[in-house]
């Protein structure tokens, strides 16, 4: 399971970088995504638990597109975090010289 959030496959918990710049609002940031994550999560796996021995075909694109939405958002996250993680070893490098 990615990350160390509520439920098995929760991705909240995750180090974000460090945190070396501003007041907090980054850690905020990456804390309601990761939430988002664990709820959208947690209603795919409800979803996928609901569909009984023979789902239609309706029920299983909207688990499909559940599935999709997901991945994008982790997705997302994962690539805030590089991002954030990139830019504070900018920055550390720019003050080591």
């Amino acid at each position: 399971a990615p990350g160390s959030g509520a439920g098995a496959g929760g991705v909240s918990g995750g180090d974000n970088g460090g945190g070396v710049i501003g007041d907090g609002s980054i850690e905020a940031l990456m804390a309601k995504l990761a939430e988002k994550c664990d709820s959208m999560y947690e209603g795919l796996e409800k979803a996928v638990n609901n569909l009984g021995d023979n789902p239609s075909q309706k029920d299983l694109q909207k688990v499909q597109m559940m599935m999709d939405k997901y991945k994008q958002m982790t997705e997302l996250l994962s690539n805030v975090q590089k991002d954030f993680s990139e830019m504070n070893m900018a920055i550390i490098r720019n003050i080591k010289g």
